[in-house]
Parts: C-alpha cells; sequence; structure tokens
C-alpha cells in the first residue's frame, strides 16, 4: 500500500468516526435548533464523504467504484450549503441571507441530480496515484468546485466579522477559534480537487486530509472549553453512560473470567449462578461508578454555571456568620480555588486609615507586599464605577487605562470585582482565569454583583466588630485606670513607706558620719552598720520596684485581645499585691479560699485581671459605703461542672433587688459621678460591672449576683475550661 493511499484512507477514518460522533452530539442535545440542525447536518456530510471515499478508493473494481463515487458526493454536494447556512446562524447573519441560504440548498440538490442521473458532475472513475479508483471530472464538477470555495469564503467572512464585532468574550474567542480551525481544514480538504484534475503536490496529497481532521478535533476542543453549542449535558450523560456501560460489561467479564478459570477447577458452577452473582455485584457498584463517572466528567471537562452558582451562594452562605476579617479572606479564597479552579484570586481590603489598599490575602500571586494609595489610578478607576471590569471583554478592554492594565497583568487578573457599601470603595476582589481555560459566562458574570454585595457587607460588618472590640479595650483601659486612681491614696503610701526607710537608713549614716561617731568606733562595727544599711535600702528599693513594674503591666494598654492560658488564682495574687494596703488602710481582711490543683481558663489575661480589680475594687467601696470600719472580702475558686467558678463576696451595704440587673447596664451607677472634690467620696463611671459582663460572655461564661442589704453581696463569675471561640 502506497503512503498516499494509506494517508487518506487513515485520515478519512479519523474523520468519519470524530465528525460523525459531533454531530450526533450535537442533534440530540437541542434537535430543534437550526443552528444545531445545521451544524449536525455539515458535520455528517463531511462524515459521509470520509466514509464513502475510502470504499472508492479501494473497491475492486470501476462499476462498485463509481457506485462509491456518487455516494460520496451525495453528501459533498451538501457540505457548502450547510456549512453556510450554520455559521450564518451562529452570527444572526440568517435572516439576512435566507435568499443565499435557500439557493445554496437548491444548487446542491440541483448536484445531486447530475451526479446519479448524468455524467456532467463524474464522468467516470479510473486508477489514480496508487488508489485503486478516483473521480474523473465531468463540465460541471469545476461548477460545484467553485460553489465549494465561494460557501467557505462566506463562512470565513462571516466568521471574521462576528470576532471584529463580538462584545461578548465567549461568543468572541468561539469566532477567533472557528475562522482559523475551519481556514486550516478546508484548505486541507480543496486539495483534494487538485487530485481530481491530476495534480499531484508533494506531500500536500499526503497530509491534506489530516487538516480537515484538525478542524475535526479543533471543533471537539470549542465544543469542550469554549462551550460553543452548549452541548455539555449531553456530552457528560454520554460519557457516563458509556462508562456505566464499560462497567457493567467489565463486571460480567471479570466474573465469567474468574469462575471458568479459576473455580471451574474446583466446582461446577451453572450459568445461572454466575449472572445472578454478576448482578449483584453490578447492583453494588452501579450508584457508586455513576457518582464517580459524573464527578470525574464536572472536574475535567466543564465547568458549568449550576456549580458556578452553587458555589457563590456556598461562599454567601460561610461569610455571613463570621466576625473576623482575615478569616473571610481565606474563606473566600478557599472556596474559590476548590469549587472554581480560579488560577489566582486576591483580595485587596481598605487600611483603617482609609490611605491606601493592601492586599489581605492571595494566591496564584506573586507580589503579596503590594499596597495602593487610595489616590491609585486603579483604585481611582473602580471607585468611580459600579460594574465589574472584564478583560475578557474587548470592548471593555480597550477602554482601559495603560496603568489599569498593567495592575491586572501584575496580579495575574481577569476580573476586578469592587466591593462597595452605598458608595465605600471598601475592597477589591481579583479573579483570574479558570484553569480550564474557559470564560466566564454572561450568566456567571451576572452572579458576581450580589456575591460581591454580599461580601462588602461582610467585610464592614467584621470590621464594625473590630471596632467595637477596640472600643472595649479602651473602655476597659479608662475603667482600669479609674479603679487605679480611688487606689491611688494606697498606692502612694505603699512606695512612700519604703522610701521613707530607704532616706531614714541613707540619712542616719550621713547623721553619725557628721558627729563624728564612727571616729572611735572599731572599723568592723562601721563595716557592719553600713552593710545593714545598704541591706535595708536594697530590699526597700526592691519593694518599690515590684509595686512599679505591678503597676505599669497593669496600667499598659493591651494592643490586641488574644487568648492565652490563665491561672485564674496567679491573677488574683496580682491584683491583692496593688491594692493590699488599700484594704489594710480601711480594716479589710482578705480570706481566699481555693480548691487545690485548679485548672486554666482560655481568656486574654488582662481582660481577667479587669474583671479580678473590678469585682475586688467594688467590694471595698461596698464596705466603705456601710461605714462600720472594718469589713471582710471572701474570694473563693473552685472547679465547677466544665469550667472554674470564681466567687468574691463583702460584708458591705448590700444591692437593692430591683438593681440587680440594672447594675450591668452602661453607665448605670450608685456611686458619685458629678465633680465632688471630697477625696472620701465614692466615685464611679457605670462601666466596670457592664465590662465585666461583656468579658466574661466574649469567653463563654456568666455572671450572677446575690446580695442582702445590710449583709453584703456575692459575685459569682464562671469561665469554661478550655474555651476557644473565636474572638
Amino acid at each position: 500500500m502506497n503512503s498516499l493511499l494509506f494517508n487518506h484512507i487513515l485520515g478519512f477514518a479519523l474523520n468519519c468516526v470524530v465528525l460523525a460522533i459531533i454531530a450526533v452530539l450535537v442533534l440530540r442535545s437541542h434537535p430543534a435548533n437550526i443552528l444545531h440542525r445545521a451544524f449536525s447536518a455539515n458535520q455528517f456530510a463531511i462524515s459521509w464523504w470520509s466514509f464513502f471515499t475510502i470504499l472508492m478508493i479501494i473497491a475492486p473494481s470501476d462499476r462498485y467504484g463509481l457506485f462509491w463515487d456518487r455516494m460520496c458526493l451525495s453528501g459533498v454536494v451538501f457540505i457548502p450549503a450547510t456549512l453556510a447556512h450554520y455559521i450564518a446562524s451562529y452570527t444572526k447573519d440568517d435572516r439576512r441571507l435566507k435568499g443565499r441560504i435557500c439557493f445554496n440548498y437548491v444548487l446542491s440538490v440541483f448536484f445531486l441530480l447530475c451526479v446519479w442521473f448524468t455524467r456532467l458532475v463524474v464522468l467516470t472513475v479510473r486508477p489514480k496515484f496508487g488508489m485503486n479508483f478516483f473521480t474523473v471530472p465531468g463540465p460541471l464538477y469545476a461548477v460545484f468546485v467553485g460553489f465549494f470555495i465561494s460557501n467557505v469564503l462566506l463562512g470565513l467572512i462571516l466568521l471574521w466579522r462576528n470576532f471584529q464585532n463580538a462584545s461578548d468574550a465567549k461568543i468572541k474567542r468561539q469566532s477567533q477559534l472557528l475562522f482559523w480551525f475551519s481556514a486550516v481544514g478546508y484548505s486541507g480538504g480543496v486539495c483534494n480537487y487538485l487530485l481530481v484534475y491530476d495534480f499531484e503536490l508533494p506531500g500536500v496529497a499526503e497530509t491534506s486530509n489530516y487538516g480537515v481532521l484538525i478542524l475535526s478535533i479543533s471543533l471537539a476542543h470549542i465544543i469542550f472549553r469554549h462551550k460553543f453549542l452548549d452541548i455539555e449535558v449531553i456530552i457528560k450523560r454520554t460519557l457516563v453512560f458509556a462508562g456505566l456501560l464499560a462497567v457493567v460489561m467489565g463486571v460480567v467479564a471479570v466474573v465469567s473470567s474468574l469462575v471458568n478459570g479459576v473455580v471451574a477447577r474446583w466446582f461446577s458452577v451453572p450459568p445461572t449462578a454466575v449472572a445472578i452473582g454478576s448482578s449483584l455485584i453490578v447492583v453494588v457498584v452501579f450508584d457508586p461508578a455513576r457518582k464517580l463517572l459524573l464527578n470525574l466528567t464536572d472536574k475535567f471537562l466543564f465547568q458549568k454555571s449550576l456549580d458556578f452558582k452553587i458555589a457563590l451562594n456556598r461562599l454567601s452562605q460561610n461569610i455571613v456568620s463570621i466576625l473576623e476579617i482575615d478569616k473571610i479572606a481565606k474563606t473566600i479564597l478557599k472556596t474559590l480555588e476548590q469549587t472554581l479552579r480560579l488560577e489566582a484570586v486576591t483580595l485587596l481590603i481598605k487600611s483603617p486609615d482609609e490611605k491606601s489598599y493592601r492586599i489581605l490575602d492571595a494566591y496564584g500571586v506573586n507580589d503579596l507586599q503590594l499596597e495602593l494609595p487610595s489616590e491609585d489610578l486603579f483604585v481611582q478607576y473602580l471607585a468611580e464605577r459600579s460594574e465589574l471590569i472584564n478583560l475578557q471583554n474587548e470592548e471593555q478592554k480597550k477602554d482601559l487605562p495603560l496603568e489599569f492594565s498593567n495592575t491586572m497583568a501584575r496580579l495575574n487578573a481577569r476580573l476586578a470585582i469592587p466591593l462597595r457599601v452605598e458608595h465605600d470603595l471598601v475592597g477589591i476582589l481579583l479573579w483570574g482565569k479558570k484553569k480550564s481555560d474557559q470564560d466566564f459566562t454572561q450568566e456567571e458574570l451576572g452572579y458576581l454583583p450580589t456575591v460581591a454585595a454580599q461580601v462588602a457587607i461582610a467585610f464592614s460588618y467584621a470590621r464594625a466588630i473590630d471596632i467595637l472590640k477596640k472600643s472595649q479595650i479602651d473602655f476597659a483601659q479608662q475603667s482600669k485606670l479609674a479603679a487605679l486612681g480611688t487606689l491611688s491614696a494606697g498606692i502612694s503610701h505603699e512606695i512612700k513607706n519604703p522610701m521613707n526607710q530607704i532616706g531614714m537608713a541613707i540619712g542616719m549614716l550621713k547623721f553619725k558620719e557628721k558627729n563624728h561617731l564612727y571616729d572611735q568606733a572599731p572599723p568592723e562595727e562601721f563595716k557592719k552598720e553600713v552593710f545593714e544599711s545598704l541591706e535595708r535600702v536594697e530590699h526597700d528599693a526592691k519593694r518599690v520596684n515590684d509595686i512599679v513594674e505591678r503597676l505599669s503591666a497593669f496600667a499598659k494598654k493591651p494592643k490586641e485581645v488574644k487568648l492565652e492560658d490563665v491561672k485564674v488564682e496567679e491573677v488574683v495574687a496580682g491584683m491583692l499585691a496593688i491594692i493590699e494596703t488599700e484594704f489594710r488602710n480601711h480594716q479589710i481582711e482578705v480570706i481566699k479560699n481555693y480548691d487545690p490543683d485548679l485548672p486554666v481558663i482560655r481568656a486574654d489575661y488582662h481582660a481577667v485581671e479587669e474583671v479580678m480589680l473590678n469585682l475586688l475594687v467594688n467590694a471595698q467601696h461596698a464596705i466603705k459605703e456601710k461605714g462600720a470600719g472594718h469589713g471582710t472580702i471572701t474570694i473563693s475558686i473552685k472547679k465547677s461542672e466544665g469550667g472554674l467558678e470564681i466567687g468574691v463576696k463583702d460584708s458591705g451595704v448590700g444591692i437593692p433587688a430591683e438593681n440587680f440587673e440594672k447594675i450591668f447596664d452602661p453607665f448605670f451607677t450608685t456611686k458619685d459621678v458629678s465633680r465632688n472634690p471630697d477625696p472620701n467620696a465614692i466615685k464611679g463611671t457605670g462601666l466596670g460591672l457592664h465590662l465585666i459582663r461583656e468579658i466574661v460572655k466574649r469567653y463563654g461564661g456568666k455572671i450572677a449576683v446575690e446580695s442582702v442589704i445590710g449583709e453584703g453581696t456575692l459575685f459569682r463569675v464562671f469561665f469554661p475550661v478550655g474555651h476557644d471561640e473565636d474572638l
């Protein structure tokens, strides 16, 4: 077999199979659609031509060769008409070219009649170029070739115009690919007419039909990757059906093989048992196999709009309950990466000072440190527009400033989605292209404004919560400093005592030296007295330093609220060290009642300090207000079911029952809130107990109060052990 014959048979066979499959799938997807019907007819015609050409070139006699040639040309005569028809339907030119399309079909029927009933198109057949038989043209054959070429050129012109004028990126890309692939494919097909007229160009004749094969494969590519004709569902069902058929046949074959080849050596198994066994296995594996095939076809061949919508709905549901900005960003990126399989995603968020937009999170991007000033052209361009920017839309792309396009390229982005709350641009979401190389459809793009609004609201809400937390830190700091202010006299006394001791020790040494009291003393006695004085100075200086360090650590404003292991007994010890002098001055006895082996709680250390300080100061104020001259504060820490219970009980004036709920309201207080200059007046802000309750609630705890007028009050605070919930 010579190379020309071999390549013709191989090329035509592949064309026949591929195009027939495409034609069936397209027609099954939308059998009533004119575009689908015309496209399928065109592919059937080319497949028909390929199949009967094989039979002609291997025919055993000229009689059979002529018959198969006429069968072959029966399909060929409809290729030009169906080509022009489906391209005109695709480009929406079918109404304008309705007369031309009808004329094409009439002319095709005319050529068909001439093929079968005259010798005007096919004169005869004879051996050519190593093929058994090939067409010998009649006088009208050249007219048909002109008819063929004119319609190919018409189709290419329509596709090129559609490419130039389309605003939708998907249509534009489809038209571009169809134009080039059709040009290559039909150029190869036209080379067959050279053989009809006995022109054999070296290498061209052998490879010309592969040009048609390129067109076949390219059409499959456009259908799969660029949603041409929207036949994904029928292809998916076909592939799943074929896969399930293979599974069923495979199970039957494997069971039969095992039974006949292995089990039959020892046992006689009737065919009925083999059939029943195979059926049971098929029943078991059928549904898992179906689900697996559905997932595989979705994952590797398609990214359907339905999946797109589900993914975006899932994203909206996931972020609505998250109160941390960083976690919202991670959730967005994780959802997009796993469900939509985008090559890159970048999330920029407005900085707290509103002077810039920084990358909060991203993947598929190299420049993660990028920060864009608010006056940057990229930011301003998005701030001035409400719609998203799509680089796949050529009309939109050509109007973009160069700097904007450069920033998009720098961040590997195809879509720029502004995140707005009213007129405020709170962030920017950038999407790269799909890993499947599919364009975003108009339906998919239609979902994005709603999702963008939800993402923007989620960020704004999370930022408001963040500001509220920081405000609570500020309130807590004010309350803490106010509490220290009420203890200032005791703290001052606590510092003055060791300072006075230091002064006295140094003064005594100076006095004795000035009055020559050491002149007659033995050196050992002088040395001993000096070292004893220095030891007292060192001890008292250390006391002052410890007090200052405790006050500094307590008064320092925390930068952020964080979770850590906290030993409550250590917090209480630290607070008592600060205010023990104040308690002694007011003759308040502190009784501690702790369970052994107390567990730690998960909370912010400074927040627990705030809770304990406010409770202890309130207890002291209640005792002072009672005016008994002395009192007791009992601090209990005990294990409770699932947590730790802290009790602070005082022997003070007590709280009326009607105020049990009010005392936790912000700014409610029974203390003096005036500018009373009396240093003994008990003042308050009304924030202490409110902040205590908010802090305790933040860590999953609760606070309760019990009180009897004239006898005292007990505050019980419960913290769960191991509470690690997001703040």
